[in-house]
């Protein structure tokens, strides 16, 4: 008997951005993380986990304490910056959160319950890319 992988799912907008505000309310009920991809690109697909992606990601995960907030570069430098110590105890696990992702040019935040997680300006250019 051969185990099938679990493969991951993207949902993306036909258009590119550079600038924009985003608020989405999040419920997480299983276990893994998730995220908001932004100026991100499809690099490739695997057959056992689905496409590759290549961007900055806002990090969604359902437990305290897993960075919800924070920016991860995939396909490039890891973390790029960490929520607060304030951040990290935002998340309502189980509950509904509200996340806020607003980008301008280089500067990036991320609100999370109404909480201020990440206020960073990226010193590395990001071109206009889909969401």
């Amino acid at each position: 008997m051969r185990k099938r992988r679990q493969q991951y799912g993207y949902l993306t907008t036909e258009k590119n951005y550079r600038d924009f505000n985003l608020r989405l309310k999040f419920k997480g009920e299983a276990a893994g993380n998730s995220g908001v991809f932004f100026h991100a690109r499809i690099t490739g697909i695997d057959p056992g986990y689905g496409p590759d992606i290549e961007g900055m990601q806002v990090e969604v995960d359902p437990d305290a304490g897993k960075h919800t907030g924070g920016l991860y570069e995939s396909g490039g430098r890891g973390w790029v910056k960490m929520p607060t110590a304030e951040g990290e105890q935002a998340l309502k696990p189980g509950e509904w959160n509200d996340l806020e992702v607003s980008v301008r040019g280089n500067h990036i935040e991320t609100r999370l319950n109404g909480v201020k997680i990440v206020d960073y300006t990226d010193p590395v250019a990001h071109p206009r890319r889909h969401l």
